[in-house]
This record gives structure tokens, C-alpha cells and sequence, in this order.
């Protein structure tokens, strides 16, 4: 069981290490991630991915949110570290909704404009959002 927490926290430093390059998105074709209409506030959003990349793909609970400063994304500084758990995987429709609670991550996020990014095999899938 140790071998396997090590593990999970081992994936998370290292995929809040190496950051998101843009070369390192999926194309939007396969995978994409939306908000869910109505879902959003400052605490937590519900997203919605989508995935027809005809891969066995799996989901964690990580995820990091980025803040747009003078149109470039700056990764938003934790509040405290968290491991990835458990795995989910897309429907027969080939979606998976998943709500996220930052509050106790990054707090309430102040108005902005925001992406929310997930980790999918190595590469990385965002949706924008804006806080008003």
C-alpha cells in the first residue's frame, strides 16, 4: 500500500514539475474538456471530458489551475499538496463528468481569467473559464 501511495505522489510531483507546454496538449479532435453550464463559481466547477481517442484513457482527481497575467498562463501557487487516487474512465457515450473543489486547494479564486488543466497519460487537456 506504501509502494503505492510513494507511487501516486511520485506522479503528481512530477507532472506539477514538468508543468504544461503547449506541445504537450492533446488535439482537440481526441480529447477535449469543458464546464459544465451552470456548474461554475469561485470554490468549484464541474468538467465535462470528452474523449474519441479510442484509447483506454484514465482520469484522476489531479488537477492544477492556471491564471491568465498579461496574456500569459502562470500556474497558480497550491495551497497544500494532494495525491491522485482513484481512476475513472469515459461512458459508452465516451464522456465523464467529474466536479472539482479547489477552495481548499487555492481558496476562492478572485475574478479572472482561469484554465483548468488535467493530466491524460503524460499530456495535458484545459478548459477556460472566466470568474466574474
Amino acid at each position: 500500500m506504501k509502494k503505492i501511495m510513494y507511487l501516486n505522489l511520485f506522479i503528481v510531483l512530477l507532472v506539477m514539475i514538468t508543468g504544461c507546454r503547449g506541445n504537450d496538449m492533446y488535439d482537440k479532435e481526441d480529447i477535449t474538456m469543458t464546464i459544465k453550464n451552470g456548474t461554475l463559481t469561485n470554490k468549484s466547477a464541474t468538467i465535462i471530458i470528452t474523449d474519441f481517442s479510442k484509447q483506454n484513457n484514465s482520469y484522476g482527481l489531479w488537477f492544477r489551475i492556471d491564471k491568465k497575467e498579461n496574456n500569459k498562463w502562470k500556474e497558480l501557487k497550491a495551497k497544500e499538496n494532494w495525491i491522485n487516487t482513484p481512476a475513472y474512465y469515459v461512458d459508452e457515450n465516451n464522456k465523464l463528468e467529474l466536479e472539482h473543489n479547489w477552495q481548499h486547494i487555492y481558496g476562492k479564486l478572485p475574478n479572472g481569467e482561469y484554465r483548468i488543466i488535467k493530466e491524460v497519460n503524460g499530456k495535458y487537456i484545459s478548459a477556460e473559464f472566466t470568474i466574474s
